[in-house]
């Protein structure tokens, strides 16, 4: 079990509420398990039992050698990393600050930051956290419900609190429905709503949840990862490699082959990153290309002869290779080479099939014009193992309107039309590990666009003086800053964004991810997805 409230020591503010997290170091005396006296301010507390259990399970420690501070008040800060840790859910770093009050610097701040990302930390108005304010328990109460991802219901407050009317109606819900769950109870008829929660208080209330099966299971089982495909584009194979050991990445696909004007395939394959990704227990899954050349793309679609040569020789490469798969990206595809293309795919997966390979199609969103129209998605669904929507280039670099790459809404209706045709268990969320910094013109059209990448893009909010704002509607931040006499305006991919993706990714049953392209992402990205994959999974 991760250990809550264990941090360095800071000094206490106020009323005895520590400015870091609730504990310090272990006291380093050697004490026999289960001794209370390994907190020697505990003997009168109520909950000395649950602190007991909770320190031999070292998920809690005290605030000074041989002392536990049971009365203490619990701030919001320490609560949020207390409930994450329980949770098992990682701290992100990184990122854009979704608190005026919650700084980078902040002990807390990852905490925060990863329970924003997961809907779980939710701000108090105008921007901020508080992150110094007590928790109330009526606040507590809304958490549990959340964080154990139960669903309130309104009950018969009065018949079980002399308090109740001093419950909020926000909180009413949660107040009796966490005490139907045994999970928090009042003390002598009185629930005390708005009174701060104490240390020995939460202690009692998580000791409630790691020796409840029903919580406790979920949250300590294995999490098995979906499909995680990463693009190798712009990095040596030493950088590739470098991102994707500090990733979820769990298929390779490197840009290795490639048709030709002259009808002719190229071969890039480099064998020692074949012989990497097997010692680290991921697959390859090469990017097959047509470097968007229509025509190219239609002398051998259209040619029975060609169009057989090709796919034969492609599945002679993964057999050469030893391969597990590759990844077909034709884009700029006639809209008359439809049945080509179909026919293609079919023949192509038939020959993977039989060597125990794997086929995955790239294919754009739906969108009603001739970008996508040689897409017939359920027929290439029925014969690749996988379709993988590019959730990305919602507006292109050369697009006349500036705008985002992937807003959530517009990913979503992509992914809903496409699982739709396709399935869910045919289909990966492509994500963008890019945005894109437009330079607008003073009538708010495009002058010109910059890909950057997400490290890039956050760095220049300090640079250049940004305050990004959250846009619910997007599921994006937008920031805007002068240079030179131009106006730039960005649509901010960041943890947040791409978690949201995600999330939604997740509640249809997609088979995995893709992430154009690996190198491209910030600090805390994989943490963000990991706590997504994990808090998805809990079934309680």
């Amino acid at each position: 079990m991760h250990r809550w409230l264990k941090a360095a020591a800071a000094a206490c503010l106020g009323a005895g509420i520590c400015s870091a997290a609730l504990s310090i170091s272990a006291p380093t005396v050697g004490l026999a398990a289960g001794n209370s006296q390994v907190f020697y301010d505990i003997n009168d507390s109520f909950a000395r039992e649950a602190i007991m259990d909770l320190y031999q399970r070292k998920i809690v420690e005290g605030t000074a050698p041989g002392t536990f501070s049971p009365k203490r008040a619990l701030t919001r800060a320490e609560g949020t990393k207390a409930m994450m840790e329980l949770m098992k859910l990682q701290p992100v770093e990184g990122g854009i600050p979704a608190f005026q009050d919650v700084p980078k610097a902040a002990w807390y701040y990852g905490y925060v930051q990863a329970g924003v990302y997961l809907n779980l930390a939710q701000g108090k108005g105008n921007g901020k956290y508080m992150p110094s304010d007590g928790v109330t328990r009526q606040e507590l109460a809304v958490w549990l419900i959340r964080f154990l991802k139960q669903t309130a219901s309104s009950g018969s407050l009065s018949s079980l609190y002399s308090d109740a009317a001093e419950v909020a109606d926000w909180a009413a819900p949660s107040v009796y429905t966490v005490q139907k769950l045994g999970l928090m109870e009042g003390a002598d008829g009185r629930f005390r709503p708005k009174a701060v929660v104490t240390r020995e208080e939460m202690a009692a209330v998580m000791d409630r949840i790691v020796t409840n099966g029903t919580y406790e299971n979920p949250i300590s089982a294995p999490v098995a990862q979906p499909i995680q495909l990463g693009w190798q584009y712009g990095q040596t194979d030493a950088e590739f490699k470098a991102s994707v050991s500090s990733s979820n990445i769990n298929v390779l696909s490197p840009r290795w082959y490639f048709l030709n004007a002259d009808d002719t395939l190229s071969d890039s394959t480099k064998t020692p990153l074949i012989s990497w990704a097997k010692s680290t227990g991921r697959k390859v899954w090469p990017l097959v290309g047509n470097r968007s050349n229509a025509e190219a793309t239609h002398a051998m679609l259209s040619n029975p002869a060609l169009s057989e040569r090709t796919a034969a020789s492609l599945a002679a490469y993964t057999s050469k290779y030893e391969l597990d798969g590759l990844n077909l990206d034709f884009e700029n595809v006639l809209p008359a080479d439809r049945a080509y293309l179909t026919s293609f795919v079919a023949n192509l997966a038939g020959k993977l099939h039989q060597a125990g390979k794997k086929l995955s199609v790239c294919v754009s969103p739906d969108l009603g014009t001739d970008w996508t129209a040689a897409f017939n998605y359920a027929a290439l669904a029925q014969s690749a193992d996988y379709l993988i929507l590019m959730g990305y280039d919602e507006h292109w670099g050369s697009d006349p309107e500036p705008g985002p790459v992937g807003s959530l809404a517009w990913v979503q209706s992509g992914l809903d039309k496409l699982v739709k045709q396709a399935g869910a268990g045919k289909v990966i969320l492509g994500l963008p590990l890019y945005s894109r910094d437009w330079s607008v013109r003073a009538n708010g059209t495009t002058l010109s666009a910059e890909d950057v990448t997400l490290s890039e893009q956050n760095a220049r909010i300090p640079r250049y003086g940004m305050y990004p704002s959250w846009k619910s509607a997007l599921g994006q931040y937008t920031a805007a800053y002068q240079l030179n006499g131009v106006r730039h305006q960005l649509w901010f991919e960041d943890s947040r964004s791409l978690t949201l993706k995600y999330r939604m990714g997740q509640g249809r049953k997609v088979a995995g991810f893709a992430y154009w392209s690996i190198g491209g992402e910030h600090d805390g990205v994989w943490k963000a997805l990991n706590n997504a994959t994990r808090f998805n999974g809990y079934k309680f």
